[in-house]
């Protein structure tokens, strides 16, 4: 399956194959002895180098990867998942937490220290769209194991990696919206957009940038260029809003979480259990809410919900 295939499922899959690849090793060395001097000479620097490898990486053995493969802090390019990461680096990662005022796998752009795992950063096992990508550019600061990441990101090193390739910019403009600064983000956006997939990501940053000022007319007027149904329905709910007619609460702190306003979104559904605590479709939303809010210490205050007894 892992030789056919171009998702790979784990390299437990090969493991049935190690003897005969150890066999195959073994009777390469012995080539290399019979070979002469040479040859042993090659054997000498190789079995070293070996070792030395293994003993490097000891006891983060499943992040070994060889030097030809990229060696352990380049391995996340050859494979991923249980390959790398079974969240080895996670105690660690705690204890950096408890001194570093740090944003864990942020769902939004953020500013300051950040923290993320190489299965975030290549999409994996997320539910959002490339949620990291706006950080991938970025130089390493330092790692923890070798399945965890820090950047120092701020305004200077988000510019100067923005020209890295033609979404670049589309993620400036992003982050400048979510810290705050969305006249920034349309200055950044400012002339006509790309053509294809890009465009539609230039159009989307644009829409945002102007629900983030309160300009949903202009929001409105754009929104159909973004390709985004989600947000085309957040600004016609919003401009039904503004005339008093109301809306699906449910719906609106979906879109609110996709949006990235989840501080809001947790409120509101708070808000709404308090009235209806059987409600399960807004127990469960807000459950993934929380959870979520858990695993990113530092993204943002928890909400305040006055809890009472009916």
């Amino acid at each position: 399956m892992t030789f056919v295939h171009r998702t790979n499922t784990g390299v437990r899959h090969v493991l049935p194959a190690l003897p005969a690849l150890l066999l195959l090793a073994g009777m390469g060395a012995s080539a290399l002895v019979r070979y002469g001097r040479l040859g042993r000479v090659l054997l000498g620097v190789l079995v070293p180098w070996l070792v030395a490898g293994v003993v490097r990486i000891t006891p983060d053995q499943l992040a070994y990867f060889n030097e030809l493969a990229g060696g352990p802090d380049g391995g996340d390019a050859v494979l991923l998942d249980s390959n790398l990461d079974w969240g080895q680096d996670e105690g660690a990662l705690t204890r950096f937490a408890a001194s570093h005022f740090v944003v864990i796998n942020p769902r939004r752009p953020v500013q300051g220290l950040v923290a993320a795992s190489v299965q975030a950063l290549h999409d994996l096992n997320t539910d959002w769209s490339a949620p990291l990508r706006w950080l991938r550019r970025l130089p390493v600061e330092s790692s923890i194991g070798h399945t965890i990441r820090i950047y120092r990101v701020d305004e200077g090193a988000m510019r100067a990696a923005a020209g890295a390739d033609p979404v670049g910019p589309v993620d400036l403009a992003a982050w400048l919206t979510a810290t705050g600064r969305p006249g920034a983000a349309l200055e950044v956006l400012a002339g006509p957009p790309p053509s294809g997939a890009v465009g539609l990501a230039w159009s989307q940053a644009r829409v945002e940038a102007f629900l983030a000022l309160g300009s949903v007319d202009d929001a409105a007027a754009l929104a159909s260029t973004a390709g985004d149904h989600d947000l085309v329905t957040y600004i016609e709910q919003l401009r039904l809003e503004s005339r008093g007619v109301p809306w699906s609460q449910r719906s609106r702190c979906l879109l609110l979480t996709k949006l990235g306003n989840e501080a809001l979104a947790m409120s509101e559904l708070g808000t709404l259990l308090i009235d209806d605590p059987s409600n399960q479709g807004v127990a469960f939303q807000y459950g993934i809410l929380v959870v979520n809010r858990k695993y990113q210490p530092g993204g943002y205050e928890w909400p305040d919900v006055v809890w009472r007894s009916r």
